[in-house]
């Protein structure tokens, strides 16, 4: 679900707000965040479950924006490169995705711990059957000779003739 802002600057959809920011076509101290930041609480509010996803989302493009923001309010920086940005950008992707990633490694190892925890319960059988039942079962190798467990066997191999 994409969040939609209406500033008087720019309406549309919130992820494009930061695109046209970086591209320069929107003037980023002309974007009221708490605007923003409103909207998208009305939002969530209208929602019947949290979509983290779409939290998530949302988080990570304000925290740049403010980000933005804050670096162009500050006397005394030079003009950032667009370049430059990009390359926090994707280093702050890669650090997320490895964060999503070291989070399913250990929901993996937690179910994984279940399953050895369940297997600790599990008992297997390590002799045989008892004395009393031990002429109950017939023995199925009883008159089996070497001849006849080689005719058997090349049988089985031959192919048959259709």
């Amino acid at each position: 679900m994409a969040i939609d802002v209406a500033t008087p600057v720019y309406e549309g959809p919130f992820d494009l707000l930061l695109h046209l920011i970086l591209r320069e076509e929107v003037d980023i101290h002309e974007i009221s965040l708490s605007t923003i930041v409103d909207a998208y609480l009305a939002e969530l509010s209208k929602m019947q479950e949290l979509d983290l996803e779409v939290a998530t989302e949302f988080l990570l493009i304000a925290a740049t924006l403010i980000e933005l923001k804050t670096r162009r309010l500050l006397p005394g920086r030079e003009a950032v490169d667009l370049d430059d940005e990009l390359a926090l950008w994707e280093e702050r992707d890669l650090l997320l995705a490895r964060l999503l990633e070291c989070k399913t490694f250990k929901d993996v190892a937690k179910i994984l711990a279940t399953f050895v925890d369940d297997a600790d319960r599990v008992y297997g059988r390590l002799v045989g059957p008892d004395d009393r039942f031990a002429d109950v079962a017939p023995d199925l190798l009883e008159g089996l000779t070497i001849e006849k467990l080689e005719r058997g066997f090349i049988s089985a191999i031959t192919p048959r003739r259709r």
